[in-house]
């Protein structure tokens, strides 16, 4: 099912936390903007993309930030370890 067009989810803020917005942008060429869709979650997807630059804003004051997950310690990188999610 292809969705034209969506609503964002929001979700709650953390208790103690900030809400940010998390921004990853890729430009490609495609017929249709299905194809489009599907090239830019096939690199998202990949181990060894090159494509790991995000913009992240904290919403209550604007600040930001661009990080580079290829550029970050290793330390760094086991903070962005998927976690469980919980089941309620």
């Amino acid at each position: 099912m292809i969705v034209k067009s969506a609503q964002p989810i929001e979700a709650p803020p953390l208790p103690d936390g900030h809400e940010y917005l998390i921004v990853w942008k890729i430009e490609v060429t495609a017929p249709h903007a299905e194809d489009a869709l599907q090239q830019a979650v096939d690199i998202m997807l990949d181990r060894h993309s090159t494509a790991t630059v995000f913009e992240v804003s904290r919403t209550d004051t604007g600040e930001r930030v661009m990080i580079d997950l290829h550029r970050m310690t290793k330390k760094h990188m086991r903070r962005l370890k998927p976690r469980p999610t919980e089941t309620r």
